[in-house]
């Protein structure tokens, strides 16, 4: 029987890991999400959902997703002060800075 073969993960080249480049992909993709859904994740706001409620605080992701479904943008869910909700819930958002 022949030995196992092995990866040599260091012949790349590439000075980076694999984990710094999973983080600056999240990164364009969630700016490019921000964008086209017109919200501000990961600033500060002030948004009022359905039933008259208020949240302050940063807007975030609930879960890091690489890819959304274009479809599924408004099912999203979101989180602002510990408070999940989902982006069709939002009647208003203000951006604090």
């Amino acid at each position: 029987m022949s030995p196992q073969d092995e990866f040599d993960f260091s012949a790349s080249g590439k000075q980076s890991d694999g984990l710094t480049d999973w983080r600056a992909e999240f990164d364009r993709t969630k700016r490019e999400l921000a964008a086209t859904m017109g919200l501000p994740l990961d600033c500060p706001v002030e948004i009022w959902l359905k039933g008259e409620i208020r949240l302050k605080g940063a807007l975030k992701l609930h879960e890091n997703r690489l890819f959304v479904d274009q479809k599924r943008y408004f099912s999203l869910e979101l989180v602002v002060d510990g408070v999940r909700f989902t982006a069709a819930e939002i009647e208003s958002c203000i951006r604090l800075d």
